[in-house]
């Protein structure tokens, strides 16, 4: 039944991804991290979510459709991006490639949970509708078993 949920998903806004801006939710763990040429290369095991807009034939309104799933050792790729300086001269406070390399393998030797974001994602599906690759031109990470829970506020 979910299966068949993923694959309707993905017929009805499959054409929309391809096309599809933003961020590529992630949530999960990583069992490989390593530079292969240029690149980043990921094994995610986890839950992947994203919306897009999508607009209805003939004009109207856009509706934001979403499509998750979970998948196991999904390669995702990110390409080496290069550091962008501020119009003042001031580093970006985005992390670097190599930052994002690092912790990225320590969190696969750990094996820690994440939570990510890809920007301009790419996905490539198999013809029974499972996400067989991923693709994006920058990653966020944030260890998951790191970071202790917000304080609980106790009612006086």
């Amino acid at each position: 039944m979910i299966r068949s949920l993923l694959v309707l998903g993905v017929a009805l806004i499959g054409p929309a991804l391809a096309m599809a801006k933003g961020g590529l939710q992630l949530e999960g763990t990583l069992s490989q991290a390593e530079i292969v040429g240029d690149a980043l290369l990921l094994r995610f095991t986890g839950t992947l979510s994203l919306t897009v807009e999508n607009s209805p034939l003939g004009g109207g309104k856009p509706r934001a459709s979403g499509l998750a799933a979970r998948v196991e050792r999904l390669p995702i790729v990110v390409p080496e991006w290069s550091e962008v300086e501020s119009d003042r001269g001031e580093k970006n406070p985005q992390p670097s490639f190599d930052e994002v390399t690092a912790l990225a393998r320590a969190l696969a030797r750990s094996g820690h949970r994440i939570r990510a974001a890809l920007d301009d994602p790419e996905l490539l599906f198999s013809n029974t509708g499972e996400v067989t690759r991923a693709r994006g031109m920058r990653l966020f990470l944030h260890d998951l078993d790191t970071v202790a829970p917000p304080a609980e506020h106790e009612s006086r």
